[in-house]
């Protein structure tokens, strides 16, 4: 949005629109601008009466000090980002998170891999999900960031994605599943591209701001769903379990849930967590799948220019990782079982990098692990 014309005192305030802001320090401008103004600061009165030139001229410069409250300090602070209103501001910043930015690239992602001649996967919805501001937050990453993308779509993202498209298919037939919860699936649309048993409950959980922006595109695609899809509001790390069972998940019987590549964005407290939470409502018998990033991946001065420049986009901070996978989920409660993105059980043709086993040492070596794992039965607890 364009803001209106405004006097000059207003015109020398503007700044071009930053391309990501944060909530919590507009609204602290906002504050410092509202003191300032009420303890007779020039060019604060300045900036409120350029927006508000009605209580400006109506009062005294003493009584128009008392005048001034917060919202109308928002106003000028909205106005000068080049928005109408604070709302439209506070809209456009919960609209540009992270959760959004990344799923929004994801989407693009699936649409390019839809567009090969020969796709791992077809995402009819994909291209609608992701819109502009997908494929411009996409060239930005494709432009600054290395690997250098061609094209085509990222075969790591792709490879991802069909992996565990099958391993999700294959758990929930093999063992009689009837619930799947997405944990931070974005923009996904395996809900609606994937088959399903009739009575399957797919729930998706994650930021609400994600879904703000994914119902109204597939209402306007009158996408159906190929189960029964339930959207499940709630910001990692909070309580979101809660949420989930206040959605019909039955925490009595086995499901299947499925964890994207976003835990390494979180510290290990978090992660741990996260496993805690999740081990009281998946009873014995569950499935999981997860992904990680290697602990040596993390720390590699090889990545860093990578991270660097993901940091410079105004994305998160790579900070988990893992050396034994197998360990780790062993620890949580699951038998796991994983495989290295790349290698022969996770290439599909596509992958265009080297190959090197796990029983190479790790160190300096980027390595994504693919795990799924069933959940063991608590000792001393029945589920």
């Amino acid at each position: 949005p364009s803001a209106p014309s405004a006097p000059s005192a207003l015109a020398e305030n503007r700044r071009p629109r930053p391309l990501r802001l944060d909530l919590e320090n507009q609204r602290k401008q906002a504050r410092s601008l509202l003191k300032a103004a009420r303890a007779g600061d020039a060019r604060a009165l300045r900036r409120l009466a350029a927006v508000h030139p009605r209580i400006h001229s109506d009062s005294s410069a003493a009584a128009a000090r008392l005048r001034w409250s917060l919202h109308h300090a928002q106003l000028v602070i909205a106005r000068e980002r080049g928005f109408k209103s604070w709302a439209k501001l506070k809209a456009h910043i919960e609209a540009d998170n992270v959760s959004v930015r990344g799923a929004l690239v994801g989407a693009v992602n699936r649409a390019l891999e839809t567009d090969t001649d020969q796709p791992l996967f077809v995402d009819p919805l994909a291209r609608s999900l992701a819109g502009k501001k997908g494929r411009a937050l996409h060239e930005e990453l494709r432009s600054t960031t290395w690997p250098p993308y061609t094209a085509g779509p990222p075969p790591e993202q792709s490879i991802l994605t069909r992996y565990y498209d099958d391993a999700l298919q294959a758990a929930v037939s093999e063992l009689s599943l009837t619930q799947v919860v997405l944990l931070g699936g974005g923009m996904d649309a395996r809900a609606f591209r994937l088959r399903w048993p009739a009575k399957l409950v797919f729930f998706e959980v994650d930021d609400g701001a994600v879904f703000e922006h994914k119902e109204p595109v597939l209402r306007r695609r009158r996408a159906k769903p190929a189960c029964d899809r339930r959207i499940v509001r709630a910001n990692f790390p909070s309580a979101w379990t809660a949420k989930l069972l206040a959605a019909g998940f039955d925490a009595r019987r086995a499901a299947a849930f499925l964890i994207p590549t976003w835990l390494v964005y979180f510290d290990a407290a978090t992660v741990d967590r996260l496993f805690r939470e999740l081990r009281e409502i998946a009873c014995a018998g569950s499935w999981l799948g997860v992904d990680f990033f290697s602990a040596d991946t993390i720390e590699s001065p090889f990545m860093q220019p990578f991270f660097a420049k993901l940091a410079a986009l105004g994305y998160p901070a790579c900070r988990f990782g893992v050396r034994h996978p197998e360990t780790f989920l062993a620890e949580q409660g699951w038998h796991a079982e994983c495989v290295v993105l790349g290698g022969p059980e996770a290439s599909y043709g596509r992958w265009r990098y080297g190959y090197t086993p796990r029983s190479t040492p790790d160190r300096g070596i980027p390595r994504n692990y693919l795990a799924v794992a069933r959940r063991m039965a608590d000792k001393g607890k029945a589920r």
